[in-house]
């Protein structure tokens, strides 16, 4: 019988006399997947936030496995062993064992006495084996990949008797190929009676399969779909409050000219590829596994030794540093790291004006204030920043803000191409819409723009042509108009 695990009763928050959560419910009972879905500041971080124990309730019940708490101002329930949360930031021991990092990482004797190391890694093979993983026990966790990591830390709650897992916004590039077995996992957890709630920004596979998805907007739930009941659009116009404009035939014309080129490119990795992105053009790379992507990113920042040619804008470009590729009118952005890329002691306008600082100088001394005044202004229309003056200080701004800053800046740079690894990572549908127009923005401007992402439903509403990658070398090349036939978003 299905008994109550958590209950949110009424929520009610707010922060600077601003109203995060607003008569907020929720309920998820044992062995059920929940997803929480929601855009940036629609108020789903402040509910992990709140059970977490980062923040308080100003009113409102949250009940815990049948214990009431009115207050949340300490992590109650996780001492008790109850909630357990993963999240991207949550560290990882890199100097000790997989073994070591899944029992005793927080002090914690779930044997209730002293463990021999033998004893944690025959436990922790045991572990792996029921779930099909595998990961050596006494591997340093400073070896694993992303992706280990992030298994590692779902069974650690696991072996820690969890009764419910928090997940907070976990997806990346490394998962999209193994959805599949992130999936199993979670289901196998779930069948133990162990609950999931799932926190995502966009629908992924796990809102498919989700038993329900309640989707939050400006702190108040907007509706609950049960199992059997998923459409990507539906929770889409739900997380938005309008239809979802993303998915429109979106047209630019092209010029005949290459903006980027490869020709026989090779290193220890990428096999002798060729291909070219010409003026104007937006050209998808589907590359599943990321390694392709990944590898030719590197190449172009010049931390990769190659053989072959590289040309930007019919011109031979030699990779060394990125200050290099700035120079020769090639933008490199990685989407997984948009917030690394701000200056925070520097107003957002001061961001955005950084490379053209050269340009708008006088003499290379004063800065010409009509110019500055000019991008003020076409900020103001286009950046889209609804809660911040572009005059405040970088600080504390979150992904989509950072991603808008970002591709902003690059925008009045003009490049020659743009090359954009994972640049849809982990944003919400109303950062992904933006997204898509100022890739047209660069299009229009003559900028050849290459998106790479291991999700092919970001490359097809916008992409000319996408490239398809198996393993080190390019698959096929596909057309727009062969886009329905080849790719099953």
């Amino acid at each position: 019988m299905k008994k109550n695990i958590l209950i949110l009763k009424q929520i009610c928050k707010c922060i600077q006399k601003k109203t995060v959560l607003n008569q907020f419910y929720m309920n998820i009972q044992n062995g059920e997947i929940v997803n929480l879905i929601g855009m940036e500041d629609s108020g789903k971080e402040d509910v992990f936030s709140i059970l977490f124990g980062q923040e308080k309730i100003d009113s409102g019940e949250i009940v815990f496995n049948r214990r009431s708490y009115t207050q949340m101002s300490q992590r109650i329930v996780e001492h008790a062993g109850g909630i357990f949360f993963i999240n991207n930031d949550e560290p990882m021991v890199a100097e000790l064992s997989v073994a070591e990092n899944l029992y005793i990482v927080e002090k914690m004797n779930y044997f209730k006495r002293s463990v021999s190391r033998k004893k944690m890694e025959t436990q922790a093979q045991f572990v792996f084996a029921k779930f099909g993983i595998d990961i050596a026990p006494g591997k340093k966790v400073g070896e694993l990949n992303a992706f280990e990591q992030r298994i590692l830390r779902v069974l650690r709650a696991y072996v820690k008797r969890a009764k419910l897992i928090v997940i907070n916004d976990l997806m990346d590039d490394y998962l999209w190929q193994r959805m599949d077995k992130i999936i199993r996992i979670l289901n196998q957890i779930k069948e133990e009676g162990t609950s999931i709630l799932w926190i995502n920004s966009y629908p992924d596979k796990i809102t498919e399969i989700a038993d329900k998805t309640y989707v939050i907007r400006q702190g108040k739930n907007v509706t609950t779909f049960y199992k059997g009941e998923y459409e990507k659009e539906k929770i889409l116009n739900c997380m938005t409050g309008s239809a979802n404009t993303a998915e429109k035939d979106l047209k630019h014309s092209l010029k005949n000219t290459y903006a980027f080129e490869v020709r026989d490119l090779s290193n220890f990795y990428i096999s002798s590829t060729t291909f070219g992105c010409r003026s104007g053009e937006i050209l998808g790379i589907y590359d599943v596994q990321n390694k392709f992507s990944r590898e030719l990113r590197r190449t172009l920042l010049g931390r990769r030794f190659y053989n072959g040619s590289i040309r930007i804008g019919g011109k031979e470009y030699q990779a060394e540093q990125e200050y290099g590729a700035v120079r020769s009118g090639l933008g490199i952005i990685d989407g997984s790291k948009y917030q690394d890329h701000i200056f925070e002691e520097l107003t957002i306008l001061e961001n955005i004006e950084l490379p053209i600082y050269k340009k708008n100088a006088r003499k290379r001394m004063f800065v010409n204030s009509r110019v500055t005044e000019y991008i003020r202004q076409k900020e103001y229309e286009f950046l889209d920043l609804k809660k911040r003056n572009i005059q405040d200080k970088a600080i504390g701004l979150t992904k989509g803000e950072a991603m808008r800053l970002i591709f902003h800046r690059w925008l009045w740079v003009n490049p020659k191409a743009i090359c954009c690894f994972q640049p849809f990572l982990r944003l919400d549908v109303e950062s992904r819409e933006f997204l898509y127009r100022i890739f047209l923005e660069f299009a229009h401007k003559g900028t050849g723009v290459i998106i790479s992402s291991a999700n092919v439903a970001d490359l097809t509403p916008i992409c000319d042509r996408i490239i398809e990658i198996d393993g080190n070398k390019i698959k096929e090349s596909v057309e727009k108009s062969y886009f329905p036939d080849m790719f099953q978003n």
